[in-house]
């Protein structure tokens, strides 16, 4: 019997052992497979298997690289992407596997990106001036496309567009020009641009065209004594060219004045002779062996060497039907400054080839002709009432002063001694401008407007040189902004959002034409230069908040302009109204793609350049007369 018991007890011992045995857990795993993945440049995405029996999560410790899911229980597949690597490196990250039921659990993948890149064989890829098809071979791993523009109008490609290696026939004319052409050929991919040069021998060279006086016109009497003489003259391979000019009085025995470079105009450091008869040619010289010269002129010096009262010169004369004319006349001159050369002629020659310095007034030069008006003061300078100055002047100007740019003069007095020209009409007031230098060195400016389209602009000759308060920088603003360009201000007087009375007489003025540089709407569709943005070459162009002496309410299209502190710099759609401007009164018609073609200065010369100085001062608000 007691055998038996312990037979049993050994049975059920036994049995006890089985069963703790067959109840023991599974041992914990994790593992991942691959552990090292490479995604391609351009952004792709790969999978990765996660094998475990317990939960983890995934950690990336990189920004530029996501996992998913990025935690789970027990095995499953993975995504792995990263987007276009831009930054120029290859990168690098790692995948790091853990897992919160037992942490000495872990596993990991290296994940490595090289970066997006388009290269060349050849950069510099060489050219015949005849023209020719060259191969671009490209070798890239991603899709790549050609920006084609102005730069590459000569270069016909066989694909524009591409997608990793590749090989571009591109098709050259021949180089019309007599140096080395360089033609940008800009790739672009993901935000980045390659640019392969194109690099074309030089064609064979052009002499330049035969130079033709415009002053003075051969055979002109009276000519003054300080004469500036101008010709016209072209490249056709656009050569920087040198002018030599020549002057006799026996039309045999010429002296020689030059080199001229680039300019086509020169005035002698002395006067000429009153009363002579002199001749006159021109050689135009390209430096790479073609030389042209003018005709043979003739013309005769005036008898005086000093303005008369009510005395005018046509400074330029216009070569079109219907040209714009400017006059400009003096305040506070006495007669001893109307010599010829003297400081009458001086200050409004510097006024008026400040203005045509800049574009568009440069480009379209030609559209004008100019006129110079003398008319005599019994006092130099101005009234300014700050200083409790007073002068007795032709045109009665008076200077506000101290804090205050603001300038008034007799307006009706101003008018009707510019109808002494018998070129001016009072038809011609509301289509073109005047400008009234003053004999003040000081700095202000303002400009009276009339809704009919008249305008005066007052501007004293300032000997302020540097930055933008000196006497170019306020003719610019002044005569060539508000003036003729009917431009608005763009600075800020007031820290506060425009009256709605201020927003009403603005649009008002808008419909009569004036002010398209400013807007009280930043929608695209309501803006003066809505049709600008988004054009090519135009990007700087959007909206920014301020102008039209208001910090709030009111928007200008670029960061900074001539409207706005004077630079010789007029933005995208001040210069398209001046244009609009000058062909209105040429009788022409002005399209946005004319307008673009003939712009030169489409990107902003000045916008990277801080904003308006801290120390600059305003100019006097326009006036407007209804």
């Amino acid at each position: 019997m007691m055998r038996y018991f312990k037979s049993m007890f050994c049975l059920l011992a036994t049995l006890s052992l089985v069963a703790v045995s067959c109840s023991k857990e599974p041992e914990k795993e994790l593992s991942v497979s691959p552990q090292s993945i490479e995604l391609e440049a351009d952004g792709t995405q790969q999978t990765a298997a996660v094998d475990a029996n317990v939960n983890w999560t995934a950690s990336t410790g990189s920004g530029w690289l996501q996992v998913s899911p990025k935690n789970g229980k027990g095995s499953m597949e993975l995504t792995v992407k990263a987007d276009a690597n831009i930054s120029g490196e290859e990168r690098s990250a790692t995948i790091t596997f853990s897992s919160p039921d037992n942490q000495t659990l872990g596993a990991s993948i290296t994940v490595k990106q090289v970066p997006v890149s388009v290269s060349f064989a050849q950069n510099p890829l060489p050219v015949k001036a005849e023209g020719e098809t060259v191969t671009i071979n490209v070798t890239a791993n991603t899709s790549w496309e050609i920006i084609t523009s102005e730069a590459t109008a000569r270069v016909k490609f066989s694909a524009v567009k591409g997608d990793g290696n590749a090989q571009i026939k591109a098709e050259v004319s021949a180089n019309p020009n007599n140096r080395i052409a360089e033609i940008p050929v800009k790739f672009s991919y993901y935000g980045i641009y390659k640019t392969l040069t194109l690099r074309q021998e030089p064609g064979p060279n052009t002499a330049p065209s035969k130079p033709v006086f415009t002053n003075p016109k051969d055979g002109a009497a009276g000519v003054y004594t300080n004469v500036s003489f101008k010709w016209n003259c072209s490249d056709a391979d656009g050569d920087t060219l040198s002018y030599y000019l020549y002057l006799s009085k026996d039309a045999s025995s010429f002296k020689e004045y030059g080199p001229i470079v680039r300019e086509r105009s020169f005035t002698l450091e002395e006067n000429l002779e009153t009363n002579t008869k002199y001749y006159a040619k021109v050689k135009a010289d390209d430096k790479a062996g073609g030389v042209t010269e003018s005709d043979v002129i003739s013309f005769t010096s005036s008898a005086t060497g000093i303005y008369a009262d009510g005395e005018y010169v046509v400074y330029q004369q216009s070569s079109k039907a219907k040209p714009v004319k400017l006059v400009f006349t003096g305040d506070g001159y006495r007669k001893e400054d109307f010599e010829h050369g003297g400081k009458f002629d001086n200050d409004v020659d510097k006024a008026i080839e400040g203005l045509f310095s800049v574009e568009p007034y440069k480009s379209y030069r030609e559209y004008f002709t100019i006129y110079k008006i003398a008319a005599y003061s019994h006092d130099a300078g101005a009234t300014i009432t700050a200083k409790d100055i007073k002068k007795s002047t032709v045109f009665e100007s008076v200077i506000e002063g101290g804090n205050s740019t603001g300038i008034s003069c007799n307006y009706d007095k101003v008018f009707n001694w510019v109808k002494k020209i018998p070129d001016v009409t009072d038809a011609d007031f509301s289509r073109n401008s005047i400008c009234v230098v003053i004999n003040e060195d000081i700095y202000a400016g303002t400009c009276a407007s009339w809704s009919d389209g008249k305008s005066i602009a007052m501007v004293p000759a300032s000997s302020a040189t540097g930055g933008t308060t000196a006497f170019v920088n306020v003719v610019c603003h002044e005569y060539g902004g508000h003036g003729f360009g009917r431009l608005a201000d763009e600075y800020t007087n007031y820290d506060a959002t425009i009256p709605a009375e201020e927003v009403e007489s603005l649009k008002s003025w808008q419909e009569k034409g004036y002010n398209w540089n400013v807007s009280a709407s930043n929608k695209k569709e309501e803006a003066p230069w809505g049709f600008l943005i988004g054009q090519k070459d135009y990007g700087h162009v959007g909206f920014h908040l301020g102008g039209y002496y208001y910090k709030y309410g009111v928007w200008r299209s670029e960061v900074v302009s001539c409207m706005e502190d004077n630079r010789l710099y007029f933005s995208a759609i001040s210069r398209y109204a001046i244009v609009r401007r000058i062909l209105e009164v040429a009788g022409e018609t002005l399209t946005l793609e004319g307008f673009i073609a003939k712009d030169v200065e489409k990107s902003q010369k000045d916008q990277t350049k801080a904003g308006v100085p801290s120390d600059f001062r305003p100019l006097g608000k326009p006036v407007y007369f209804e």
